[in-house]
């Protein structure tokens, strides 16, 4: 599983609390890399540079975020 640092993504920083124990500059957050189905001969097979450049977070815009009961409203501090 691919994943990569998430501290400068708004959002994704969101989903890990904070170890009080640790400073805050030595924690590391990371998400999931997902990988296109399309994508996926060149991870496995393809060239170190063609793999690496695979390796991206997703835009904001493509989570899909909210309450699970519609009534409720969140804003999140994005």
């Amino acid at each position: 599983m691919i994943t990569q640092n998430c501290d400068s993504k708004p959002l994704l920083s969101l989903m890990h609390k904070p170890d009080t124990k640790i400073a805050l500059e030595l924690q590391d957050r990371r998400a999931v890399v997902p990988t296109e189905k399309a994508d996926w001969d060149t991870r496995l097979s393809g060239a170190k540079e063609e793999a690496r450049a695979l390796i991206k977070l997703s835009a904001v815009e493509v989570f899909r975020h909210g309450p699970a009961d519609p009534r409720v409203t969140v804003t999140l501090p994005v």
